[in-house]
Formats: C-alpha cells, sequence, structure tokens
C-alpha cells in the first residue's frame, strides 16, 4: 500500500446496519400535492488489528519502503446515526409548476482510537529513524444540524422554459462534552461542550432555461446558471476535537539494534509537534466553500430515431478552507536548496523556526488564494435501430487547481500544491449497444476508455538531507501533480440473456464478461520517492464472468 500516512492501515469489520424510511403524500386537490418523509441511517464499523497478531506486538512504518510490519497502527471503533426529515406542497396551473419545502438533517458521529503501545516506530529502509509518539486511548464525537428551505417554479412561455429556484441553508455544527483516560504519554483528559462551532447561513440561487427552437421539439437549447454549497460533514470541527488522536515526531536512536523503541534512545528533547491535538479555533470569518456551475447545451434530433447533442460544462470552487497552525506562520520558516531528486535541479525547501518548535494553534480557516475550475465538452449520440440501440460520447475536460488539505502556512506543502485535481482525465470515451436476436436472445456490451488520473511525488526530506530539520521529517511533492498519470484505461464489457417464459414466470439467465481484453491499467501505487517508487498497490480489476439470473413470478 502506499501510505502517506500510516495510521490509515487497518483491518475494517463492518457491523449490520440497518436504514428506516417512511414517506407519506397527500393530493390535497387537483393542484396542490403535499409530501412528507423521514429517513435513518446507521454507519458502525471498526477498525482493528489483525487478529493474528502478537499482543505485545509494534506497529512499525518504513515510509520509504511504504510498509508496515509488526501490527496495524491503530484500533478504531466507529458509530454514527444521522437522521433526515423533509416536507414539501407542489401546485401545479396551466403554465407553472412551483413547489416550495424544507429539510432539516440531524446527526452525530464518534470515533475511539487505541494503538499498541501508544508509539509508531518509524524508519528509513529498515533503519531506524523516529518515533510517533501517541495521545492515546484517544478519540472524538461531533453532531450537526443542517436545514434546509427552498422555493422553485418551472414557467413555460411560449417555446421557452424557465426553470428559477432559491434554496437558504443554515448549519450548525458542534462538539459535546467528552472525555479519555490516561494513556503511556497522556494523564486522563475531561473537556467542555464547544456548542455552534461552525454556524452558516447561505443562500445560492440557480435558473436554468431550455428553448425549443423551431417550435417542432427536435432542436432544444439548454442551459443554466447554479449556485451550489459544498457538501460538508460534521468531519470538518473533528480536528478542532482536543480529545482526537494526535502525535509528537521525536528522534530515534536504536542503540541496541533490536529495532524496538525504548525510552532511553527516543530524544525526548527534540521532539516537534504537539500530544495537545488543538485548541479549538475557527476563523469567525470562515465561509462556507460553494460552486457556481455553468452549462449550455444543445440537442438535435436527426430523423426519427437519432439524436445528437454538445455541451459545455463549467465548475468553479471558491471559498476554500484548510487547517493551518497560526502559532507556527509562515514567516517561522527559513529557506533551505537541496537537489531535487527526480530533476537534480536546485530545490527550495523550508525548515521551521526551531523556536516554534511544539508550538500548536491549529485554526480552520478560508484561504482566499485557493481555487479549483473545472472546464469541459461532451459529445453525445443516440440511435435506434431495428432490432438494435446505440449509444457513444466523448468528453473532454481538465480538473485543475490547488489542494485545500494540510497546514498552507507550512511553506513545504505550497509547493507544487497547484495541479491537476481529483477525477482530472483529459480524455473519456464510452459507448454502448444492445441487439435483440431472434429466440428472445439479446447481446450487449459497453466500452469505457479514459485517461489515467494524476499522480504526486512526494519527496520525504529527512534530518540526514537537511541537518537539523526541526520537523524531522518533511514531505514535499517535486514535481507538479498531472506530470506523472496512471495508464489509460480500456475495458470492454459484454453480456448475453435469454428470455424464458411459462405462463406468468418469466425466467432471465445472464451471462457478464466484465474487462474482456483483460486490461491490467494501475489504478493507485507508490508515489514516495525511493525503492518502492511507482509499486503498484491496485489495478484494474482483471477479466471477470459472471453467470446469474432473474425471475419474475
Amino acid at each position: 500500500m502506499n501510505f502517506i500516512d500510516p495510521i490509515t492501515d487497518v483491518v475494517q469489520t463492518t457491523q449490520l446496519n440497518y436504514i428506516g424510511e417512511i414517506k407519506w403524500s397527500s393530493p390535497v386537490s387537483n393542484r396542490l400535492l403535499a409530501e412528507a418523509a423521514m429517513f435513518t441511517l446507521p454507519i458502525n464499523y471498526t477498525l482493528g488489528f489483525e487478529p493474528d497478531a502478537a499482543p505485545d506486538a509494534i506497529a512499525t512504518w518504513d515510509q520509504i519502503r511504504s510498509a508496515i510490519s509488526g501490527v496495524a497502527p491503530r484500533m478504531d471503533t466507529n458509530d454514527a446515526r444521522m437522521f433526515t426529515y423533509a416536507g414539501s406542497v407542489s401546485y401545479v396551473t396551466g403554465s407553472h409548476s412551483i413547489k416550495a419545502g424544507a429539510q432539516v438533517r440531524t446527526g452525530a458521529s464518534q470515533e475511539q482510537f487505541t494503538i499498541r503501545g501508544d508509539i509508531l516506530q518509524i524508519t528509513n529502509n529498515g533503519v531506524p529513524n523516529s518515533v510517533r509518539l501517541v495521545n492515546t486511548p484517544s478519540g472524538h464525537k461531533e453532531s450537526g444540524v443542517n436545514t434546509g428551505i427552498y422555493a422553485q417554479d418551472s414557467w413555460r412561455v411560449g417555446r421557452w422554459t424557465f426553470n428559477p429556484g432559491v434554496r437558504y441553508e443554515r448549519y450548525v455544527m458542534s462538539i459535546p462534552a467528552q472525555g479519555a483516560p490516561a494513556g503511556t504519554w497522556v494523564p486522563a483528559r475531561d473537556f467542555t461542550a464547544q456548542n455552534g462551532i461552525i454556524n452558516w447561513n447561505t443562500i445560492s440561487p440557480r435558473f436554468g432555461f431550455a428553448w425549443d427552437v423551431f417550435g417542432d421539439g427536435e432542436t432544444a437549447v439548454k442551459g443554466g446558471v447554479s449556485r451550489y454549497d459544498r457538501l460538508e460533514g460534521i468531519t470538518i470541527i473533528q480536528p478542532l476535537n482536543q480529545r482526537n488522536i494526535s502525535y509528537q515526531l521525536c528522534p530515534w536512536s536504536d542503540m541496541n539494534n533490536d529495532l524496538r523503541a525504548q525510552l532511553s534512545e527516543i530524544a525526548r528533547d527534540r521532539c516537534s509537534m504537539s500530544l495537545q491535538p488543538t485548541l479549538g479555533n475557527v476563523d469567525p470569518n470562515l465561509r462556507r466553500p460553494h460552486q457556481w456551475e455553468y452549462t449550455v447545451m444543445v440537442q438535435r434530433q436527426i430523423g426519427r430515431n437519432t439524436s445528437v447533442s454538445a455541451g459545455y460544462y463549467g465548475r468553479k470552487y471558491t471559498d476554500l478552507y484548510t487547517t493551518v497552525n497560526a502559532a507556527v506562520p509562515s514567516s517561522a520558516y527559513i529557506p533551505v536548496t537541496i537537489t531535487n531528486p527526480l530533476t537534480n535541479a536546485p530545490l527550495v525547501v523550508y525548515n521551521q523556526d526551531p523556536a516554534t518548535r511544539g508550538q500548536v494553534r491549529n485554526v480552520v480557516a478560508t484561504i482566499p488564494d485557493l481555487r479549483q475550475i473545472y472546464n469541459g465538452v461532451e459529445f453525445q449520440v443516440n440511435t435506434r435501430l431495428t432490432n438494435a440501440t446505440i449509444f457513444g460520447g466523448l468528453t473532454i475536460g481538465r480538473d485543475h487547481g490547488d489542494q485545500d488539505s494540510n497546514d498552507l502556512n507550512n511553506p513545504n506543502f505550497r509547493i507544487n500544491n497547484d495541479g491537476a485535481i481529483g477525477f482530472d482525465s483529459t480524455y473519456q470515451v464510452r459507448g454502448g449497444f444492445t441487439y435483440r436476436l431472434p429466440y428472445e436472445l439479446q447481446f450487449s456490451g459497453s466500452i469505457r476508455e479514459a485517461t489515467g488520473l494524476p499522480q504526486t511525488r512526494v519527496y520525504p526530506v529527512t534530518t540526514s538531507i537537511v541537518p537539523g530539520l526541526t520537523q524531522v521529517t518533511q514531505n514535499v511533492q517535486v514535481t507538479p501533480r498531472g506530470e506523472f498519470r496512471y495508464p489509460w484505461q480500456n475495458l470492454v464489457d459484454l453480456r448475453f440473456t435469454k428470455m424464458f417464459k411459462s405462463g406468468r414466470t418469466r425466467f432471465e439467465p445472464t451471462v457478464d464478461v466484465f474487462n474482456i481484453f483483460n486490461n491490467n491499467a494501475v489504478t493507485n501505487a507508490v508515489t514516495t520517492i525511493g525503492s518502492s517508487l511507482g509499486r503498484p498497490s491496485a489495478v484494474v480489476m482483471g477479466r471477470l464472468l459472471r453467470v446469474g439470473g432473474h425471475i419474475t413470478f
């Protein structure tokens, strides 16, 4: 596995979770409809140690080989539940279809962490380098209430249809009172409630249109401009929970060569970071991230059975935020020039001022210069023949911008931070067909091809590269994201079906062949520069034959 943070290497066990839903609707009149619903979703699972690991095993992470040994680094018990309540009324007239309603979503989530020995050992190619001293047992619990009120209309005027709408949202997030028992490095802890840490109030207008160009229903122009709040969970305030997991990073000299860190081998006076996770701060000017979406599309019917379309899609995300350490501003970092291991060119990295070692005041703050932009065009064609349907499409797009993560007060995280983001795949081709044969036989298939997703190249800068490095280890991106990519993917699937009937009973056996050409494109690999760079950790699912059936009676 490619462990940028080894704490993610765990064994997952998911408990049985039941989903509940109730819906009610009433046609008050032939023009008025009232609806209400309630939905509940539990999420319970455990991330734990390997069952065959020795009771005294300690986790060791080799950050060059990107490998974990000994035991999984943590035991994590998770439980959460969400409730959603919704109600709406719809009113239809000759030219208007008006709908208004409200939604309320409430929920709470809790995680509890345990680590063997409250320590994680770190090596470089098997050579001891440092240890993480962790404040376990620890965890966090958060809650939230998201309320939305909306109104929308669909208004027909001649050959035009207009779809105006507006949505108001209020989102409040809190941290309930909680505590944790003593661990190896920390005493027992109790924390008071932090209510209303986040209190967002936003208004999102939306407008769409459709124009029947010639009035014959064969040529249409559609488009719209809409604002959407970014979906946010209560995870935004998890870093502010003082009960959360945190650690000190300390140099480790294995003097007896037993690959087991003793207290006398740990340089506690040179530790960076802190066993206290945060002071629980949110910038009072924090804004909710949102996107503006712009679309325009032309659709044309050709003959009776074929349609083609071409469209433009644009999205721009702004008001992005991250957690910064306000106690260590950017001015507290000193530039140091090293050699880029990929290009051999000079590379400027930054050493934290030793006077600020261990100082932490994490603040969730909007970073004004961050932005993420997508621009793309899409072409589609669909046609129906006597015994077949065929469709195809091509998307050309670019998803580019800044990563809204890490402490951006640390200038090391701004190195090559601007680049390809998310699921940036320049070209995506898709197509498919269905062909009906005699004797109730059907043959269908699909093809999906896409440019590989962007990769990073991460260089762990350590004290052996920058003597006296305050951070002990500092990961740096040494190339822009997207300069390296995963391979092109080419996936072809086929399906065969046959219908059997007997009275009111229908039986339909199916045979599916997925990835018929057995494409083995790598989808995840080690991106840390070292002996394991490029080692695959995930590939496209290989050729798969599935035999199934469907019966109706």
